[in-house]
């Protein structure tokens, strides 16, 4: 099963850490259900930071709700897939702040990867534009002998990566105990 895929991904992209170990609780939760509908996982990552992982195909109302929250020495972020535009950021002993997309003095690659004006809707069609665009700036580098750019789309290690611990997962919902995800080839 492939539940969790997306938010597992996106915690590796965000944290730049990959999940080295996981303990989890895989599963139908509704009765007489042949797939997997829920996964709950604890997650270890490089370097030792932790994480939590639930994920679900039955909760009534809650269709394509990822949330990310990172929490760490100096601060958290927060970001809702339902609110794409807008991260929550706060840092300790300041207030909370929400940064928008396309504000004026987030970094210039940040920027340019909006296409709409802030206010303006954008998600999932402009997120796989920038992965096309964002390819075919790399193949042209290539082709015409220039320096070719680090750009962050994702690379076949990240879904490697991402297919070990779904099969971690598993493995740990048939053992009941933590077990290692497989080391994806550096990119």
């Amino acid at each position: 099963s492939a539940i969790g895929c997306h938010a597992q991904h996106l915690a590796s992209f965000v944290s730049g850490l990959s999940a080295v170990r996981v303990a989890a609780d895989v599963g139908a939760l509704l009765p007489g259900r042949k797939v997997v509908d829920h996964v709950s996982a604890l997650i270890e990552f490089e370097g030792g930071a932790r994480g939590t992982l639930t994920v679900t195909q039955a909760a009534a109302g809650g269709e394509n709700d990822i949330r990310l929250r990172v929490y760490g020495e100096k601060g958290m972020l927060d970001w809702s897939h339902r609110e794409p535009s807008y991260l929550k950021f706060a840092l300790n002993g300041e207030p909370a702040r929400t940064i928008g997309r396309g504000d004026p003095f987030l970094p210039p690659a940040i920027i340019a990867a909006g296409r709409t004006p802030r206010g303006h809707p954008e998600g999932l069609r402009e997120a796989f534009a920038n992965i096309y665009a964002e390819v075919a700036q790399e193949r042209m580098a290539r082709e015409l002998g220039e320096t070719v750019p680090d750009l962050p789309y994702p690379r076949i290690e990240e879904g490697a990566h991402t297919m070990a611990f779904i099969e971690a997962c598993v493995a740990s919902q048939a053992r009941g105990t933590w077990v290692d995800v497989a080391k994806a080839p550096p990119r």
